[in-house]
C-alpha cells in the first residue's frame, strides 16, 4: 500500500488542534430552556449539543427532537432541556486513535464528544472528520 492509499491515523487531539476556533465547548445544562439551546444551535451553526450537569456530559440535545417538540407546539421558553434531551454522544479521551471516532461515527452517531480526564473539551462530527482526511491540520482555516 503507497502512502497515498493508507489508511489516515492520528490521535484525536490532533484533529482538535484545528477547531480551537472557540475557548470551549459549545453546550447547555440540563436546566436551560429549549429556547437558549436553539439560539446556541443557530448562532454556532451546530446539529446538535451536548447536555450537562457540573461540566459533565450527561445527555445530548438532537435538532431533530427539538424540530419534534416545536411542531407539537412546546413552549421553547417554558420547556426545559432535561425534558427532550436523549442518550449522550459517544466519548473518545483526545489520546485515543482517531479510528474510534471513525467507528462511532459510520455506526451512526450523529458526533462525538472529546474529552480530557472526563471533560468534554470539543466534539466532532463527520464533516469534521472528512475536512481533516481531505485537509489535514488546515482543514478550519480553508477559505471557499
Amino acid at each position: 500500500m503507497s502512502a497515498a492509499q493508507q489508511r489516515p491515523g492520528g490521535k484525536v487531539r490532533e484533529l482538535l488542534v484545528g477547531k480551537r476556533t472557540l475557548s470551549s465547548v459549545i453546550s447547555v445544562k440540563s436546566g436551560d430552556s429549549l429556547l437558549q439551546a436553539v439560539r446556541l444551535m443557530h448562532v454556532y451553526g451546530v446539529s446538535q449539543l451536548p447536555v450537562t450537569v457540573d461540566g459533565a456530559v450527561i445527555g445530548s440535545l438532537d435538532e431533530d427532537v427539538v424540530m419534534r417538540r416545536l411542531y407539537e407546539g412546546v413552549d421553547p421558553a417554558a420547556e426545559k432541556v432535561e425534558a427532550v434531551m436523549t442518550d449522550p454522544l459517544p466519548q473518545v479521551d483526545e489520546d485515543e486513535d482517531i479510528e474510534h471516532i471513525y467507528v462511532a461515527l459510520v455506526s451512526g452517531a450523529p458526533g462525538i464528544v472529546v474529552t480530557r480526564d472526563d471533560r468534554p473539551v470539543g466534539l466532532i462530527t463527520r464533516i469534521d472528520l472528512l475536512a481533516f482526511w481531505s485537509f489535514g491540520q488546515n482543514a478550519f482555516s480553508y477559505q471557499i
